[in-house]
């Protein structure tokens, strides 16, 4: 009878605590663990209000964490963070040379940009020079074949000049070198 009675007063308790029997059972699992921890009563408050505010600052999901990665890669707290650091720093290392390759290739592609446009220029520059000569193709290839035997004639481009006053001379005495 006594029991029924202290079932009784139970239900009733949890109803007016509105803990479920399974909430109930939980405390009393985290009590016995705390009290194994030789946590006394007393600092219970305490401990609760600190878990409160570690769950609202987000330390307690990063313990959690950190818990379960010491677990899954069997290494120490110390472990952890040495392995951290170390890619911590590499991964600095990596970002800086990763700015550094970006900046010269902004730099290449400037140089790349400012070719192009000198190229343009000199393309246009070269077209009007050849319209304003009235130089051609056609006329830029026979003059190519010229230079050339000029070339293998060993004439120096120093002695054109000479060459050219000569021919300008015998042109106005009337002598030609055509048949």
């Amino acid at each position: 009878m006594d029991e029924i009675h202290e079932i009784h007063n139970l239900a009733s308790e949890l109803k007016k605590s509105k803990l479920s029997v399974e909430e109930a059972i939980a405390g009393i699992r985290i009590i016995d663990r705390m009290q194994a921890l030789g946590i006394t009563e007393e600092k219970y408050h305490d401990i609760l209000l600190s878990l409160k505010r570690m769950e609202s600052e987000g330390f307690v999901t990063s313990a959690i964490k950190l818990t379960q990665l010491e677990q899954n890669s069997g290494m120490s707290y110390e472990k952890v963070c040495a392995r951290f650091v170390s890619n911590n720093a590499q991964f600095q290392e990596i970002d800086k040379n990763v700015q550094i390759a970006t900046k010269k290739l902004g730099e290449l592609n400037a140089a790349i940009g400012t070719a192009q446009k000198d190229k343009k220029k000199a393309r246009n520059g070269l077209k009007l020079c050849m319209k304003q000569t009235g130089l051609d193709i056609n006329r830029l290839q026979r003059v190519e074949k010229l230079a050339l035997a000029l070339n293998k004639a060993k004439v120096k481009d120093s002695e054109l000049e000479g060459y050219l006053q000569r021919q300008r001379s015998l042109g106005t005495s009337g002598i030609s070198l055509e048949y």
